[in-house]
């Protein structure tokens, strides 16, 4: 699955493991969400943005077409 990912980690010392977390989460979406804006839609393997752009459909599942 490409919407998620699992880590192991260690909070340091001193370290708070919701404030870690949190600025964690913070930071990586944040920087997903700034990716994602950089990339075309239809360049997301998983989007559905590709078919109406193109009309291909890679996994042979989609059969709504709104031209």
């Amino acid at each position: 699955m490409s919407n998620h990912i699992h880590l192991i980690w260690q909070i340091q010392q001193g370290q708070v493991r919701e404030n870690v977390q949190r600025d964690f989460l913070k930071y990586t979406s944040q920087t997903i969400k700034r990716d994602l804006e950089l990339n075309h839609p239809e360049e997301y393997k998983y989007s559905s943005a590709k078919f109406y752009a193109t009309g291909e459909d890679e996994f042979g599942i989609i059969t709504h077409w709104m031209a």
